[in-house]
């Protein structure tokens, strides 16, 4: 969680920027992610809700507000929600792959194995999507592909962060360096 502090401080920026801009999904999506990420999950709800109805086409909203009602167990509600952005957009990886990890906790092992097959094939390089369906051949008793799996999004997580410190170092990254 961020400082309470932070958030505090961005209230009333957030406030200022609704008073120019009373209907701005952006500011009302943003905000509410940050209601969430401190606990204010009731005000969250409510922003998150206000950024739908004021743009209807925002899948960001719809997204946090579909994670947000996964993290407080309303599991069906986070369903829906998470279909909304799919119904905006049906290549979404982060939603394919959350979708994913909803369905493997509850249970439904195929449904994950669908959402999850979704999302690598959009983005073989997903991270998140590739754990998660690690954890679900694992709960399928495949243990060998899940071993194999972790080892490779490790790897996949690894070289994505040597990428990022090499960028901010401003030096090239390892594999585009003359020999």
């Amino acid at each position: 969680m961020r400082p309470a502090g932070s958030l505090a401080r961005a209230r009333p920026l957030f406030r200022q920027a609704l008073e120019l801009e009373p209907n701005s999904a952006f500011v009302l999506q943003a905000w509410g992610v940050a209601e969430a990420r401190r606990g204010s999950k009731r005000q969250a709800r409510s922003l998150l809700e206000r950024a739908t109805d004021a743009d209807p086409g925002c899948r960001a909203a719809w997204h946090a507000w579909g994670k947000l009602e996964d993290e407080v167990g309303n599991t069906e509600a986070a369903c829906q929600l998470y279909q909304r952005v799919l119904e905006l957009a049906p290549g979404s990886v982060p939603t394919l792959s959350a979708l994913g990890c909803l369905e493997r906790r509850a249970g439904d092992l195929a449904a994950a194995e669908r959402h999850l097959g979704a999302a690598l094939a959009a983005d073989p390089a997903h991270v998140p999507s590739i754990y998660e369906l690690a954890t679900v051949r694992e709960a399928q008793g495949r243990v060998g592909e899940a071993a194999s799996l972790r080892r490779s999004a490790a790897r996949l997580a690894s070289a994505r962060r040597q990428a990022l410190q090499e960028a901010a170092s401003g030096r090239l990254p390892s594999d585009l360096a003359a020999p």
